[in-house]
């Protein structure tokens, strides 16, 4: 049986040299922010929602390489792409992008999250639950190129 496939933008939100995780009830797992994109919405419009509605921030995308000045509309790129099984009812195919945010003034949607912090590259390795090596080495890759990119 094939499993659903679900298409998810996520933002590795950067300030400061810190790095903005949430506590996913649900998953119970430490993650970027992010989530479903729904009809008729771009992978950033999803997320710049999804951000908004879960920690109540605004972001700007950090671009690389910078974006082209043409006749069309042009798209930050993501800054990694993975599919990965949630549960065992569908898996993701997610859009993970590099962001920064307008303010540092987090406010939870208590309904899903259990906690958020900013934390330092040398702090991601204590969260409980643990990071999994490959979501701990992508946040420190992240942290790495966005004090490059900002």
């Amino acid at each position: 049986m094939e499993k659903e496939l679900d298409i998810v933008a996520a933002g590795y939100i950067v300030h400061e040299g810190k790095i903005l995780l949430i506590h996913h009830r649900k998953l119970n797992k430490w993650l970027p922010v992010g989530g479903h994109i729904e009809k008729n919405e771009t992978p950033c419009e999803a997320l710049r929602r999804e951000i908004r509605e879960e920690v109540g921030l605004e972001i700007d995308f950090l671009q690389y390489p910078e974006p082209r000045r043409g006749n069309s509309l042009e798209y930050p790129l993501p800054f990694y792409v993975n599919r990965h099984h949630i549960k065992d009812s569908h898996q993701h195919y997610c859009l993970f992008y590099l962001c920064k945010p307008k303010s540092k003034e987090v406010h939870i949607e208590e309904s899903e999250l259990i906690n958020y912090s900013w934390l330092l590259p040398n702090e991601l390795s204590s969260l409980n639950p643990p990071m999994n090596d490959g979501d701990l080495t992508t946040c420190l890759e992240a942290i790495n190129l966005a004090s490059k990119l900002a």
